[in-house]
């Protein structure tokens, strides 16, 4: 038997994963934002689930795309009005460890709080969260 850990550089122990979702979204609106989560060891075998405000846990897809904080990195690098020093990033690529879901439909003006839930192909169970406002438009 065996067990192994991914390790991210100069982050806690328990950062194992990246959520990118909107900050805010129009109260009401239909199923029209996404999230996606990087969980950076993930496999064929690993299990995302997520739930909003503590509701039910509902099933992640994993998906064939680019991480976007690093595409938005990259991107930010090439809009730079400064020339970056030091080793250029590489271009994004499409990654094996992304999953993701549609937000549900916000009816009510507020703050929500997205959860995921992820299960390695260890049956370890690691927590992550972020938040997103509703407004009005």
């Amino acid at each position: 038997e065996y067990t192994y850990d991914w390790k991210v550089a100069n982050a806690d122990d328990d950062f194992r994963m990246r959520i990118f979702a909107p900050k805010v979204v129009k109260a009401g609106s239909g199923r029209d934002s996404m999230f996606t989560v990087n969980f950076f060891n993930g496999s064929e075998r690993t299990k995302l689930d997520y739930r909003i405000n503590g509701g039910d846990w509902e099933k992640m897809s994993k998906v064939d795309a680019s991480d976007p904080t690093y595409t938005l990195l990259r991107l930010g690098r090439d809009q730079s009005s400064h020339l970056k020093t030091g080793r250029p990033l590489p271009y994004p690529v499409e990654s094996t460890h992304i999953w993701a879901s549609r937000l549900p439909r916000s009816e009510r003006i507020g703050t929500y709080r997205i959860e995921v839930r992820a299960t390695d192909m260890f049956g370890r169970v690691f927590h992550a969260g972020t938040t997103y406002r509703a407004v009005e438009e």
